[in-house]
């Protein structure tokens, strides 16, 4: 059997149900939208010279996805026919690795792309798409391999909320904590660094355009949209991940576990993340935007013809 990290602390029922309903809740969403996103993205695949920030951007919609489906498994299966992560510790293993770790590597991602785009944006430099995968494949293979290892070796646990299980921070665990943590922290401050230099250096590329007798009105338009996009993403990737980052901190300076308020806060927010990333993502490329936009309207009327026709 499965314990949890703080025997004595039992979360009330209504305070995991409501977990656990908001987890199916960004699980159905997340599943939608990016299937919907995927949809409009492969048809981009199919016309030559197709960016590497979509290639990546693709990617990141199918990894959600998966997550999104690891949510409504944790949302169906945490209560009915009664909570199998406590009771069976080779379903625990596998939210573990295809649930909790692929959540983390979803943000890993996030950072790869962020640092693609600030070398796009800032020095004008257009790396070949496979420089970036590497990169993902690397930080993948390493999160997950570690984590496979762990659970492997049975370190697997449920967290104080018993509605997800992640490692025991001992032995292999610790080392799958560890790189869990850096991988973390090393794309939490890339994607916050990369998105302020991209203001800093359109701010500067704007007043530029003012000395080139370019019209102001058309130059404040594209920095007003740059800016706003740009803190958009901050914000929002700041906001999911806050809970997570806070955890780390504390752990990292008190040596002691999450509290119960903690690991509920963090995986609350955590949950958002599929849906999150996929309205980043028609927020920051306008050009998906309006494909996604033009696809929703297209799905619609169809509907409503087959709506008149029967």
């Amino acid at each position: 059997m499965v314990t949890s990290h703080h025997k004595s602390t039992r979360i009330p029922s209504n305070l995991q149900n409501g977990m656990l309903i908001n987890s199916g809740i960004c699980g159905v969403f997340g599943i939608t939208i990016n299937i919907l996103i995927l949809i409009v993205l492969c048809k981009r695949f199919k016309k030559s010279n197709v960016h590497a920030d979509i290639k990546i951007c693709t990617f990141v919609c199918f990894v959600d996805v998966i997550v999104s489906l690891g949510l409504i498994f944790r949302a169906i299966f945490v209560k009915y026919p009664y909570n199998i992560l406590k009771l069976h510790p080779n379903w625990c293993k596998f939210d573990t690795v295809a649930v909790t770790m692929l959540i983390n590597c979803s943000g890993y991602i996030l950072g790869v792309m962020s640092i693609e785009r600030f070398f796009l944006v800032c020095w004008n430099i257009q790396l070949p798409a496979i420089i970036w995968f590497i990169l993902i494949f690397l930080a993948i293979s390493v999160a997950e391999g570690s984590s496979i290892i762990s659970v492997a070796n049975n370190l697997q646990t449920l967290t104080i909320s018993e509605v997800t299980c992640t490692v025991k921070s001992i032995e292999s665990g610790y080392i799958c904590y560890t790189i869990s943590a850096i991988f973390f922290l090393l794309s939490f401050s890339t994607i916050i660094f990369s998105y302020f230099s991209i203001m800093v250096v359109k701010t500067r590329q704007c007043l530029n355009q003012i000395n080139l007798n370019i019209p102001k009105e058309a130059v404040y338009a594209e920095l007003r949209s740059t800016i706003f996009k740009s803190l958009i993403y901050i914000i929002l990737y700041i906001l999911v991940f806050s809970a997570k980052f806070y955890i780390l901190c504390y752990t990292i300076i008190t040596g002691k576990k999450r509290t119960l308020p903690m690991d509920v806060a963090s995986i609350i927010l955590l949950s958002y993340s599929p849906s999150v990333n996929a309205l980043i993502l028609l927020c920051m490329n306008q050009n998906v935007r309006t494909d996604f936009i033009i696809f929703i309207k297209s799905m619609k009327s169809k509907i409503l013809r087959a709506e008149q026709i029967y």
